[in-house]
């Protein structure tokens, strides 16, 4: 079986990318980068609600000190 990793920002589009690929048999994973943003803690509860419906793992992706470095403070 094929896995396909997805990005996942808590929106329409990639929620039902995702759930589109699992209807076609595919092993969808899904990743979630985590940013110092307002509305953040928002995004990924609805993020690991979509994930644990559909069935898929959901790897949260810690970006914030290389996003606040790279490009907040350039």
């Amino acid at each position: 079986m094929n896995t396909i990793g997805i990005a996942m920002s808590g929106g329409v589009d990639s929620s039902v990318s995702a759930a589109i690929l699992r209807r076609q048999g595919f092993a969808v994973h899904g990743f979630f980068m985590q940013l110092p943003l307002p509305g953040v803690s928002e995004h990924l509860d609805r993020i690991r609600g979509v994930a644990e419906k559909l069935e898929i793992p959901l790897t949260v992706v810690d970006m914030g000190k290389l996003f606040t470095s790279q490009v907040i403070n350039v």
